[in-house]
């Protein structure tokens, strides 16, 4: 976990270094709860479906703290360490193992937390390139070091002790500035009109792209092991390979049809990786799907943040909604395998990506950037 740490502190982030690495070390309990799941169900002595549940109580969370917090709590310095503090103590609390009713309520505390720290990093970053860029190599690093990591932690210290490990590493960001902008622009007054329209748009192209994508990513050990026949690790290593492309996309330029472009090219993707039986095809299709995605998602919170009247709150809804479209892609995805088989899967999820792009499409080519009031006043002077 020094890892991240070290590169922030070389890399002189533009962004609150602490608040970075608030954002980057929360991806490390999602990188955990597939993990954790098994560790779960063998120490309190339950199913493995029923210890999936953590996930999506992390993922209501998550969607329930950045969805609300822009618009209850101001972007302030307590607001940073509140969210981190409930995160520590979440993890901390769950390292006890208590009954599943409230070990379940706790991974939904560490989901509000979470959600409450991605709104204030990318609030921070919306409609600034190199901000967006440091959010972009922080979460796929975290990715690449802990993935491993919390696979073994997990299975050889067990859970509990897992979410100590998570409890103590959330706190390190508050070694570090964590202070956010604290600058608001005023909610514009009046009429929405195609603006809000134009934003919500792109509010359902993300929900489509996380629906569409999870529901088949999450079964991208299941396509490894039994459809491709690889070993576990092998797996992992894919999944790293597929992290690590996402620090070559924040180098690539984005220009506004880089977005649908992006997202129709992942439902090939999905498609793809549903069907094959090759082992040099599987790697291949899983590298450039983590390409892809980390071209897509910077580049359509750009359509976002460029059609929106006020980018700040946006920044909260894209979290929320993404949420959403996590936690329904993995249970269609779930539901599509057992009544049909992975390749309808890849079709059902191909077709909602395309579609994702369609609009996305829709969005840049119909709707024109907003010039808000800073920007006019910019160029009067």
């Amino acid at each position: 976990m020094q890892v991240p740490y070290r590169l922030l502190a070389a890399a002189k982030p533009t962004l609150p270094a602490g608040l970075l690495l608030a954002l980057a070390l929360g991806t490390a309990n999602f990188a955990a709860t597939p993990f954790l799941i098994p560790a779960l169900a063998e120490a309190l002595g339950i199913g493995v479906g029923t210890a999936g549940l953590i996930s999506t109580a992390q993922l209501a969370g998550f969607m329930a703290g950045s969805w609300v917090a822009p618009r209850l709590i101001a972007p302030t310095h307590h607001a940073v360490v509140g969210a981190i503090v409930l995160l520590a103590v979440a993890n901390g609390l769950s390292s006890l193992l208590p009954s599943w009713p409230i070990l379940l309520g706790l991974r939904a505390l560490s989901g509000v937390g979470l959600g409450v720290t991605a709104w204030l990093a990318w609030r921070e970053a919306f409609g600034h390139r190199r901000r967006t860029n440091e959010l972009n190599i922080a979460a796929p690093l975290v990715v690449m070091v802990s993935t491993p990591l919390m696979a073994v932690l997990a299975s050889e210290i067990g859970a509990g002790m897992t979410f100590a490990v998570l409890a103590l590493v959330a706190l390190v960001p508050l070694a570090l500035p964590i202070r956010p902008s604290t600058h608001l622009a005023p909610k514009p007054s009046g009429r929405s009109g195609p603006a809000a329209t134009a934003a919500l748009l792109v509010l359902g192209v993300l929900g489509l792209l996380t629906m569409g994508g999870s529901s088949v990513f999450v079964f991208v050990a299941v396509i490894g092991i039994d459809q491709v026949g690889l070993t576990p690790m092998a797996v992992s290593v894919a999944v790293v390979v597929n992290a690590a492309a996402g620090l070559v996309a924040s180098r690539l330029p984005r220009p506004e049809w880089a977005s649908p472009a992006s997202i129709a090219a992942i439902g090939a993707s999905a498609l793809l990786l549903s069907m094959t039986t090759s082992p040099v095809l599987f790697f291949a299709t899983v590298s450039l799907w983590g390409l892809l995605f980390f071209v897509a998602l910077p580049s359509t919170f750009e359509l976002l943040s460029s059609r929106s009247r006020f980018p700040e709150e946006r920044a909260g809804d894209a979290q929320a909604v993404m949420a959403a479209g996590r936690v329904a892609g993995p249970a269609l995805g779930g539901a599509l395998v057992s009544t049909g088989s992975l390749t309808v899967l890849g079709l059902v999820a191909a077709g909602i990506l395309v579609s994702s792009a369609l609009l996305a499409a829709v969005v840049a080519r119909a709707y024109p950037p907003v010039v808000r009031t800073e920007q006019l006043a910019s160029a009067d002077r």
